[in-house]
C-alpha cells in the first residue's frame, strides 16, 4: 500500500478525535480480521446496539463526506489553475504577436528580406495559435503573395459590380 492513503488517515484522525477513539476500540476486538474478507453482516447486526460501533460509523461517514468535499474542491482549484494557464498561454501570445507586429513594421522598411521573412514564419505560427485565419494575417502579403494578390483583386472585382 502506498503512503498516501496512510497518511490521509493519519490526518483525519488527528482532525477527529472521535474517528482515532473509534479506530482504536475497533482494532482491540478485531485485530484477527481479514481486510480482505466482506463483513459478516449478521455478526455486525449483534453488535449494532454498540454505542462505540455507532459513533465509529457517524465518525467515518463524516470523514467521508470530508473527503468528497476536499476532492471536489481539489478538482474544481485545478481545472481553475489549468483555465488561468490557459489564458494567460493566449495572452502571452497575444503579447508576441503584437511585438513581432512592431518587428515585422521595421523590417518592411529594411532591405533584409530574408530576415522579414522568418519572422512572418514566426507571425504565422502564433497568428494560427491565437486563431488568426490566413486572410486576416499581417503577413499574409509576404507568406503567400499569390494568394493576397488574388484576393486583393477579386475584392476589387467584387466592388467595381
Amino acid at each position: 500500500m502506498s503512503g498516501g492513503p496512510v497518511y490521509y488517515v493519519i490526518k483525519v484522525c488527528e482532525e477527529h478525535p472521535a474517528v482515532d477513539q473509534a479506530f482504536v476500540q475497533v482494532l482491540d476486538s478485531s485485530l484477527l480480521s481479514e481486510s480482505d474478507k466482506p463483513i459478516d453482516v449478521n455478526a455486525y447486526d449483534k453488535k449494532k446496539g454498540s454505542s462505540t460501533d455507532q459513533k465509529l460509523i457517524e465518525a467515518l461517514e463524516k470523514s467521508s463526506i470530508a473527503i468528497e468535499s476536499t476532492h471536489k474542491r481539489e478538482e474544481e482549484r485545478i481545472a481553475g489553475e489549468e483555465t488561468r494557464r490557459q489564458e494567460e498561454m493566449v495572452s502571452r501570445k497575444w503579447d508576441e504577436h503584437l511585438k513581432l507586429s512592431d518587428t515585422i513594421d521595421k523590417l518592411r522598411e529594411g532591405s533584409d528580406i530574408q530576415l522579414l521573412f522568418n519572422f512572418a514564419k514566426r507571425v504565422r505560427e502564433v497568428e494560427k495559435a491565437i486563431g488568426i485565419d490566413n486572410k486576416d494575417s499581417i503577413v499574409a502579403d509576404i507568406i503567400d503573395p499569390h494568394e493576397t494578390m488574388t484576393q486583393q483583386m477579386e475584392q476589387s472585382l467584387g466592388d467595381d459590380e
